[in-house]
């Protein structure tokens, strides 16, 4: 049985790379539920799913830079 490719979800400073903004901007966009994400249990930590964050770079026009979009 060969084991599946999971993906790591994105934190939040990964993503404001990729968006090119600060990390807190992003965690007010997924605060505010503009971008679908998760905190982390116990944590102030966000993790974003690769599928939500190119959902939103989609919707928003901008670019998928180094997601190069869904496989």
């Amino acid at each position: 049985m060969t084991p599946s490719k999971i993906e790591s979800p994105f934190t939040t400073s990964q993503v404001a790379r990729i968006c090119k903004v600060s990390p807190s901007t992003v965690i007010k966009w997924v605060d505010g539920g503009l971008l679908k994400g998760y905190r982390i249990p116990g944590s102030r930590h966000r993790r974003i799913l690769r599928e939500c964050l190119i959902e939103f770079l989609e919707e928003h026009g901008m670019p998928l830079g180094v997601l190069g979009g869904k496989e």
